[in-house]
């Protein structure tokens, strides 16, 4: 026996086309208003795939630009489903990743796909910033494929219109700030017991123990050669 889901179609619209062989891209819009990212009306985005490595029928399949535009819908969660938080910690559980073919879409698609369903002017001004999975906080630029930029199906993109003149998109300076930065305290090296006598140092998780240990070393006045870093009062020297 089979189950079969019965849906009445729109009287205005009919059924959209379903377009084999496309996989859902989830973009939310950056909102200058707030500096941050909108989660209204969150875009579900299918778009042609755009990888060397899909099948045959697919790369035949028209692309974004062409006569087959790609298909775009509000992303309304279920009831039981909550909305994504953009800056949760990621899950430690590497993600297996299987070898099969490419059929996510081209990066200067998706910015079409974008530019078209919010009327933007200029696709290329579009700027795609990956807010979750391995590349979060990533700029992705260039004529590659999500797959290709190490994204996987399900990741949560942000779409930015750039300023002019403004290289990096507000939205990685954002996601830098809230999940790669770190809090440290520190202590006098004649004061050990005083872990919190400074205001703690932000600094990115990316940045070498050198530029720590020189952030470190300017607050205390001292020279950064003579400063080792460690855990904890009793425990050894770790970071030299």
């Amino acid at each position: 026996t089979a189950t079969l889901l019965l849906d009445v179609a729109p009287s205005d619209d009919g059924f959209e086309a379903w377009q084999e062989g496309r996989e859902t891209t989830l973009v939310c819009r950056w909102d200058s208003s707030s500096n941050g990212p909108s989660l209204d009306g969150l875009l579900k985005l299918r778009v042609a795939a755009g990888g060397s490595t899909a099948s045959t029928a697919d790369a035949a399949e028209p692309t974004a630009t062409e006569s087959s535009p790609a298909a775009a819908e509000t992303y309304e969660p279920d009831a039981e489903e909550s909305v994504p938080d953009l800056f949760a910690p990621e899950p430690s559980a590497a993600v297996s990743e299987r070898k099969k073919a490419d059929t996510s879409p081209l990066l200067p698609d998706l910015q079409r796909a974008v530019a078209s369903a919010w009327s933007l002017p200029d696709p290329s001004a579009v700027a795609i910033v990956a807010m979750s999975g391995m590349q979060a906080g990533k700029h992705l630029q260039g004529d590659l494929t999500l797959k290709g930029c190490g994204c996987h199906p399900g990741d949560i993109f942000c779409a930015e219109v750039l300023e002019e003149g403004r290289g990096v998109p507000r939205a990685v300076e954002l996601f830098e700030m809230k999940r790669n930065t770190a809090h440290l305290y520190y202590n006098h090296p004649d004061r050990p017991q005083y872990s919190e006598e400074f205001p703690p140092m932000a600094i990115s998780k990316d940045a070498a123990l050198s530029e720590l240990k020189a952030g470190i070393a300017e607050s205390l006045g001292i020279d950064a050669s003579e400063l080792h870093l460690c855990r904890s009062q009793h425990a050894p020297a770790m970071f030299k």
